[in-house]
């Protein structure tokens, strides 16, 4: 859906491809659940044979990833936005990142970004995950996008 003076519109929620540079099984979160310039919200379902799955429980650092590409669908929802692609982004850092629980095959987990300050191209983000609005994990990470 557009709007011929102001581009797409949004609709949430709304499915990632697209809005990720990401493809495969590397594409791992499902849905944004809403986004602005400075915050967002995803979602993903883990399912069997999800690529971030070690045995039948997510990898420690499959929540990093999850709030990356949630990081990542927001910026690409602001390209979205100017009906333009997404751009390729790096995760540069990871700090105080912790991890309190489990999520397994079946659950669906909720990842918030927020941005903390913006350095240039660099963006701090914080970052949670959770399910069931239990917190799983959460910590700061810094990408870096190039214009």
């Amino acid at each position: 859906m557009t709007d011929s003076m102001h581009g797409p519109k949004a609709m949430f929620p709304m499915e990632t491809r697209g809005l990720l540079p990401h493809g495969g099984p590397m594409h791992c979160i499902d849905r944004l659940l809403s986004s602005s310039k400075a915050k967002a919200v995803a979602e993903a379902d883990i399912i069997p044979g999800h690529s971030l799955l070690a045995g039948q429980t997510l990898d420690p650092a499959g929540y990093v990833e999850l709030a990356a590409q949630t990081a990542a669908a927001m910026q690409g929802y602001d390209q979205y936005l100017q009906n333009l692609p997404p751009k390729s982004g790096f995760l540069v850092g990871v700090q105080d990142f912790s991890v309190f629980g489990q999520a397994a095959v079946g659950d669906t987990v909720r990842m918030e970004v927020a941005t903390e300050a913006e350095l240039g191209e660099v963006t701090i983000l914080s970052a949670k995950v959770s399910r069931n609005d239990q917190l799983l994990a959460e910590g700061t990470l810094k990408v870096f996008v190039p214009v």
